[in-house]
């Protein structure tokens, strides 16, 4: 969805179709939805976001209080949705929508984007073991002494009855953290 809106963002004003799909799938009123644009437009006037642009307004509105910038290539690729390389407007608000749903199923498939930084719909071995490190890195010292990313992903791989070889698929993540205690606690889903 966010891949055929995107296409028309950069001539400068949101069209009406866009606005409605926009309104359609977020909690935001037509005014709420014009101010983003404006404000969006005035930080990427060429309608779409970089990853260094990105990674500005990350390290300024989304880090409050984490110290660590290590998530901001996994946050890039969630908001990324068409995996092009730049954020569109629409990927913007729609992921933004996205992040304020507390839902069970909103936040599985948000920490399945957030591990799946290649966009190919499945979770890779290294791509488990470098989101595991960046949640250890933010973890208390005290509570990760015994903990390793690789072993955490061996063992998560081992609970899917894959090997480092094999790729987890958003059904089998999101059904695994529905059904399996362990693997919900290991990522904070429980």
């Amino acid at each position: 969805m966010a891949k055929e809106l995107s296409k028309k963002e950069t001539s400068g004003e949101l069209i009406d179709k866009q606005m409605t799909v926009l309104k359609a799938n977020t909690e935001l009123s037509e005014p709420e939805i014009q101010k983003f644009y404006s404000d969006f437009k005035n930080e990427c006037p060429s309608g779409t976001m970089n990853k260094e642009q990105f990674y500005k307004f990350y390290k300024r509105i989304l880090v409050s209080k984490e110290k660590d910038l290590s998530f901001v290539d996994n946050m890039f690729a969630v908001f990324d949705q068409n995996h092009d390389g730049s954020i569109a407007f629409s990927e913007f608000v729609l992921t933004l929508a996205m992040l304020k749903k507390r839902d069970l199923n909103g936040t599985l498939n948000l920490g399945f984007e957030m591990m799946d930084i290649s966009g190919d719909g499945y979770i890779s071995y290294e791509e488990m073991v470098d989101f595991l490190e960046k949640i250890l890195r933010l973890t208390d010292p005290e509570d990760k002494k015994d903990m390793n990313s690789k072993l955490l992903t061996i063992g998560i791989f081992n609970m899917f009855n894959l090997n480092k070889r094999q790729n987890i698929s958003k059904k089998q993540f999101i059904d695994g953290c529905k059904n399996n205690q362990s693997i919900a606690e290991i990522f904070g889903f429980s």
